[in-house]
């Protein structure tokens, strides 16, 4: 069984889920699966996905159908699809800092359900965090 399994959501984002993935494929935890949940992918958008999938064992592609609303139906196949305990959400036009699973899997060792602050990195290599309380 892997430690974790990323989820990536996604509808079309073919410009971007490349970038998404490759964030999740170098993280430091490495018995990882990235997990693509497609809700109606475009024609262009599965290619690319197919061509990433490709490239590594690690990466799963869920072809699913357009679900309603925002395809939460179709995260829920992904959640029961999942080959591990933990799950760590990614959005398909985001990124992970290289240690953010193995930061995720410490804490989950206290305790059931944690969540990460979001933010974002500068041009500088700054990080800046969205305010939270």
């Amino acid at each position: 069984m892997t430690k974790a399994t990323i989820l990536i959501p996604t509808h079309n984002a073919p410009s971007t889920i490349g970038d998404a993935v490759d964030s999740a494929l170098r993280q430091t935890e490495r018995d990882i699966e990235i997990l693509i949940v497609g809700d109606g992918v475009t024609a262009e958008h599965r290619d690319v996905i197919h061509t990433i999938a490709s490239s590594d064992r690690r990466v799963v592609f869920l072809d699913l159908p357009k679900g309603e609303n925002r395809g939460e139906r179709n995260r829920h196949l992904g959640v029961h699809e999942a080959k591990s305990p933990a799950i760590v959400y990614l959005a398909d036009d985001d990124l992970l800092l290289s240690h953010h699973v193995e930061n995720m899997l410490q804490l989950l060792e206290d305790t059931d359900l944690c969540q990460s602050r979001n933010g974002y990195v500068t041009a500088t290599d700054d990080v800046v965090l969205w305010p939270t309380d």
